[in-house]
């Protein structure tokens, strides 16, 4: 029998971490969204040849942060990660219950359970954003007339309702599979989402790169959008998630409280804080071309 401190280094040697070693922090040119997921991301155990994967991946989103203004990188990112959460939710139908305004309440307070124990980042901004337009869904003027058309199993009237209830859908079903599951449970569910977001994120990067580039094999090792750690992830609930993200480091934490709301608001990302821009970076653009900004709307056109 084998003593049990080598069973212990084989298992170490199997299932190594991201964060075991080198772990890689995305900086303020970066949205919030994509800061979660990566901290989320590397505190997963994971074979060697998916930290090669990862590897390779990072390059290309530096790349790409470096090429891009910080405002287009911000959009691009977060729209990709928004469509990817929307398009891979749960597709079974949802029951009347999740229609009531008690399910506010109970996502609350099951989500301020679990964040005692082992939710990850990225799962406590997206259940807290999740929350944040629920609540705003509910108190439209639609929000009523569907509470009816859903009990009594009718048809919608006219688009303004079918465009709010695919949109109140899209939510509830994050929420619904959240609440009918146990932390761990909707951990692996949504971990499997964050693969595919990453997923995307590196397709579309490394499609541009090869548009605007040589391609990527000369891309090079020394990332500067990104900063290594020895520190792995502490996942103690939503107190510690400044910690994680070193948020002071960032030169973001002044403006954000101790136990932040995770909300997915422009109004809410590093790049509408004073980020200096560098004169490379000004003579990108004419003097009266504006940049893109984000609005707080949703895309029906996911499926």
């Amino acid at each position: 029998m084998k003593p049990l401190w080598v069973l212990l280094l084989i298992s170490l040697t199997i299932h190594p971490s991201f964060a075991a070693g080198t772990f890689y922090r995305p900086n303020k040119h970066f949205p919030l969204e994509f800061i979660y997921l990566m901290n989320s991301i590397q505190s997963k155990p994971a074979s060697s040849a998916e930290t090669s994967v990862l590897s390779k991946q990072l390059k290309s989103f530096d790349q790409l942060a470096s090429d891009l203004e910080v405002e287009k990188n911000h959009l691009f990112i977060k729209s990709e990660i928004y469509k990817v959460l929307f398009k891979l939710r749960p597709k079974s139908e949802l029951s009347k219950e999740s229609y009531q305004e008690e399910i506010l309440t109970n996502v609350k307070n099951k989500l301020s359970e679990d964040s005692k124990s082992n939710l990850s980042a990225f799962t406590v901004w997206f259940i807290e954003a999740l929350i944040t337009d629920i609540t705003l869904l509910f108190s439209s003027e639609h929000f009523k007339p569907i509470q009816l058309v859903v009990t009594a199993k009718q048809a919608l009237k006219n688009d303004k309702e079918k465009n709010y209830k695919k949109k109140l859908d899209l939510c509830l079903a994050w929420i619904e599979l959240y609440l009918n599951l146990n932390a761990e449970e909707f951990e692996i569910e949504l971990f499997n989402v964050m693969n595919k977001i990453i997923e995307r994120l590196y397709q579309y990067s490394n499609l541009y790169l090869q548009l605007t580039h040589t391609g990527t094999a000369s891309l090079t090792n020394e990332l500067v959008h990104f900063s290594l750690s020895e520190k792995q992830p502490d996942k103690k609930g939503i107190a510690n998630i400044n910690y994680i993200l070193d948020l002071e480091n960032m030169g973001l934490d002044k403006d954000r409280p101790r136990e932040p709301k995770l909300d997915w608001l422009p109004s809410d990302e590093p790049f509408n804080a004073n980020i200096p821009k560098s004169k490379e970076d000004n003579k990108k653009q004419p003097p009266d071309e504006k940049e893109p900004v984000p609005i707080n709307d949703w895309p029906i056109d996911i499926e």
